[in-house]
């Protein structure tokens, strides 16, 4: 069973609101909801005013699904880094949002097993679903992995090596010329040289 939390509609930073919007948690439909796309979550919310939200450090993956093989309607997927056994109250340090509207923990807290939760939107009309990945897209910029391998670091290493590289490809280039112009001209035009036949 998931459980809901009373949440706020956000007001501030929103990039897409999708009124009309299905979610999934797993395999479990929550109905029918407003999915709020801001710069620091993404927050579903259906007409009883309860829902959830996940912040862009939890969420590994999100893309857009036309595959009716894996799944019956087309949909924004989103691969949560954390078991979201109730939701607002993630199993990661970072914690929950709002009061579990149906009391207490849930049963499966202990469960150890499932450390990824599978969430699906499913907008009432499928043409929406690229502008929901984008406006996903453009909050996930906003927060950067910590943990990325790749880092500002690295990209000013490799920008310091290219300029030693670039450097020394110019101290090369000063030692080869020696001032003397056109003397790598056509040497067949050289009356001293002979024709090998």
């Amino acid at each position: 069973m998931v459980n809901l939390v009373v949440l706020e509609a956000p007001s501030e930073s929103v990039l897409l609101h999708e009124s009309r919007t299905v979610a999934y948690v797993n395999t479990t439909t929550l109905g029918d909801g407003s999915l709020f796309i801001t710069e620091s979550c993404v927050c579903w919310i259906n007409e009883n005013g309860q829902g959830f939200s996940l912040r862009y450090p939890e969420i590994s993956l999100h893309a857009v699904s036309r595959d009716v093989s894996s799944f019956p309607r087309p949909c924004l997927y989103v691969m949560v880094d954390a078991k979201l056994n109730a939701f607002g109250k993630e199993r990661s340090a970072s914690g929950g949002v709002g009061d579990d509207v149906n009391g207490g923990d849930d049963e499966d807290d202990d469960d150890e097993g499932d450390s990824i939760t599978e969430v699906r939107f499913v907008p009432e009309n499928s043409a929406s679903l690229d502008l929901m990945y984008q406006a996903m897209s453009d909050g996930n910029i906003l927060h950067p992995d910590e943990d990325d391998s790749f880092s500002d670091d690295d990209e000013s290493d490799e920008n310091e090596e290219s300029e030693h590289t670039g450097d020394a490809t110019a101290a090369r280039g000063e030692c080869m010329d020696d001032g003397s112009e056109g003397q790598f001209e056509n040497a067949e035009d050289d009356p001293g040289t002979d024709k090998m036949t």
